[in-house]
């Protein structure tokens, strides 16, 4: 991967976590404190630890296995839930597949929510494809939405993927292709773009392989409850 790539992952995680722009160059582990969660992002061999104060000398006692594990975070929180949970993968080349020229495509965001209509709500909520700023959708011949792609912009540095089918439109390699736009749409914006697949979701690990990301790291969130 190419060393540009990694120093601007780096940068717009620090970014959003709102470090210092250099807070995150640097192998090692970052605390920072913060009341309302417990977080750990890797990144390369970069550990980032948030928590409340009291929390992080527990935290930090932790081994890289457990930073990663959503149980053990849990346990060591008491109370809370768990709101994110992802393997982190980038690309930095262009997709090449021959498909991506001939997939007719619409843009509007309302093809989008037209097709969170035609999905399972679980799916809808974690990919969120009508919130992200560039959605591609593919319609059926009848214009029915059927599978869509898109991203959402962090920090002006990273484009956040996902993609969503509706359940009659799956396993045909729509998404495959569609993703494929996507990237190519974001490296086209001077974006590095980004994939996050949650605990068990054997598809999104077979497309992310499938498009050439490359893992860096895993994020899990705590919210943390009240009292």
């Amino acid at each position: 991967m190419d060393a540009n790539t990694e120093a601007i992952v780096r940068l717009c995680f620090a970014r959003q976590l709102g470090l210092a722009d250099d807070a995150l160059e640097a192998d090692g582990r970052v605390t920072v404190v913060r009341d309302d969660q417990v977080m750990t992002l890797r990144l390369w061999r970069t550990h980032v630890l948030v928590a409340p104060a009291p929390l992080l000398p527990a935290l930090s006692a932790l081994d890289a296995g457990a930073l990663a594990d959503p149980s053990a975070l849990l346990s060591l929180c008491g109370t809370g839930r768990v709101v994110g949970a992802a393997r982190l993968s980038v690309l930095d080349e262009l997709d090449r597949h021959p498909d991506l020229e001939r997939l007719e495509v619409d843009p509007d965001p309302d093809a989008a929510t037209a097709l969170e209509q035609r999905c399972p709500p679980d799916d809808v909520t974690e990919v969120g494809l009508s919130r992200m700023d560039t959605v591609f959708v593919h319609r059926a011949p009848d214009g029915t939405p059927c599978s869509g792609a898109g991203y959402a912009v962090w920090a002006g540095l990273v484009a956040n993927l996902g993609v969503l089918s509706a359940l009659e439109a799956r396993r045909r390699g729509l998404a495959r292709v569609l993703a494929g736009i996507a990237v190519n749409d974001a490296l086209d914006a001077g974006l590095v773009p980004a994939w996050r697949v949650g605990p068990g979701n054997a598809a999104a690990e077979r497309l992310g392989d499938a498009l050439g990301f490359s893992p860096v790291g895993d994020q899990v969130t705590v919210e943390l409850t009240p009292g």
